[in-house]
């Protein structure tokens, strides 16, 4: 086995200090994928004595490749960069021929110990004399799984954001519309259901969720102004939403086509 595979194996690692600590809560999923991405290659520099002259030991990492290990366009590769680099975990350093760009990754802080976990732990023993209580493990255990379950909410939550430009969105459209479809997406997309419905029709979650995870800015710019431009009564708006978000890929340019035809002879949509 050669060097690089006994760095990077068949996976990279994510610091769990990502997810918990609140100071990375603005980071993207995207962004804390890349970060993992860039912390494999470090240890791979590391074992090749890749080092400036100051004795840090760097990486190359260039545009094209974000791009393509994350699907993501010139635009996102160059704001992920940017939000590591805001929060700390790289530096960038151009070397001296000002051909290439080379990064200095760090190491995300690691958790503060908890003592009160530690008294909790050593308190789960059976007591000598039968006076002290057992811990609760069922409270404990509920507690973990809201954890978990709020962690998830968020990291898929911060995906749909990410594949929308929710930040470039929430500049052109009405932010509580755009914050109510990324809720209705996050719902969706985390269901313990198998199947979901999709107006008369009932899809395989894993067939919804693919489409969900397709959508784009166009996409829910679209489904607003569909929304808006509805005159027909609507009984389950969350539902009709839903219906719209999941056929937009395949109905928008229809829609745009039909509005353009409209426009030129004076009628309105």
């Amino acid at each position: 086995m050669n060097k690089q595979n006994e760095a990077s194996g068949a996976f990279f690692i994510i610091p769990k200090t990502l997810m918990s600590d609140p100071k990375y809560s603005s980071l993207s999923v995207k962004a804390k994928m890349l970060y993992g991405l860039m912390l494999d290659r470090m240890k791979l520099s590391e074992m090749n004595g890749w080092r400036d002259e100051d004795g840090k030991t760097y990486i190359y990492f260039s545009i094209s490749e974000i791009k393509a290990h994350l699907s993501c366009g010139n635009t996102t590769a160059v704001k992920l960069l940017r939000k590591l680099e805001s929060a700390g975990l790289i530096k960038k350093q151009s070397d001296n021929k000002g051909t290439k760009t080379k990064y200095i990754v760090f190491n995300s802080e690691p958790l503060p110990n908890d003592n009160s976990n530690r008294s909790r732990i050593k308190n789960t023993t059976v007591p000598e004399n039968g006076s002290e209580p057992f811990p609760n493990v069922e409270t404990n255990n509920t507690e973990k799984n809201n954890t978990e379950l709020s962690n998830t909410l968020f990291c898929v939550e911060e995906e749909v954001k990410e594949n929308i430009d929710y930040d470039c969105l929430i500049g052109l459209e009405d932010k509580a519309d755009i914050d109510s479809i990324v809720g209705i997406i996050t719902d969706a997309l985390t269901t313990e259901n198998k199947h979901i419905r999709i107006g008369s029709e009932v899809f395989r979650k894993e067939d919804v969720r693919k489409r969900l995870l397709s959508l784009n800015d166009g996409h829910i710019s679209y489904v607003l102004e569909a929304l808006h431009t509805n005159k027909t009564p609507i009984r389950d708006i969350r539902a009709y939403i839903l219906k719209l978000l999941f056929y937009a890929p395949t109905t928008m340019n229809i829609f745009y086509s039909a509005k353009f035809c409209s426009d030129r002879n004076g009628e309105v949509v």
